[in-house]
């Protein structure tokens, strides 16, 4: 297990770059869409900006992270045949995004304490570890679940791969 915990903690690097870079070329277009990527400068008051920030959520941050992940793990499971039943890939999952969530909460309680602003560093890393960890876990454990079974069962292979994407990324987004 210990090698998906670790493989969780390295797509957190990759994902931080495509955000980097989607944010990067949404300066280009609109300030209005670049201060999507940050909820201290974004307001939801217009259905512009909501509709930004769905934009944001599903279209970058959810797509990045959760597509990354898939195909860590799925080469993981690929070069894995002791995996062999769902749950080996439940278990998988939850390991990959212990990782993950280790890593990114860690990168942001980081920027806060950096800034010593620690009140909202409490808040945040109460919110970070309740939401983020344990969302992180689920989306996780249903991504391995999904590609065990798309390994063991031929006939499924196809929609459960595509399982093992959409619905991690719809719950995240």
């Amino acid at each position: 297990m210990t090698r998906f915990f670790v493989a969780g903690m390295f797509a957190v690097f990759p994902s931080l770059l495509l955000e980097r870079g989607a944010y990067q070329l949404s300066q280009r277009f609109s300030v209005v869409a670049a201060s999507a990527f940050f909820p201290d400068f974004f307001s939801l008051e217009r259905p512009r900006e909501l509709f930004l920030a769905f934009a944001v959520s599903f279209g970058v941050i959810a797509l990045a992270e959760e597509a990354v992940r898939w195909l860590l793990l799925r080469f993981v499971v690929k070069k894995s045949p002791e995996l062999d039943q769902v749950v080996d890939g439940v278990q998988l999952g939850i390991a990959s995004g212990i990782g993950f969530a280790f890593i990114e909460n860690t990168l942001y309680f980081f920027r806060l304490f950096q800034r010593l602003d620690f009140d909202t560093l409490a808040v945040v890393f109460f919110l970070r570890f309740l939401i983020s960890t344990f969302a992180h876990i689920s989306f996780g454990g249903i991504m391995g679940y999904e590609l065990v079974r798309a390994g063991a069962n031929p006939l499924e292979r196809r929609s459960a791969l595509w399982r093992a994407f959409l619905l991690p990324w719809f719950l995240h987004g």
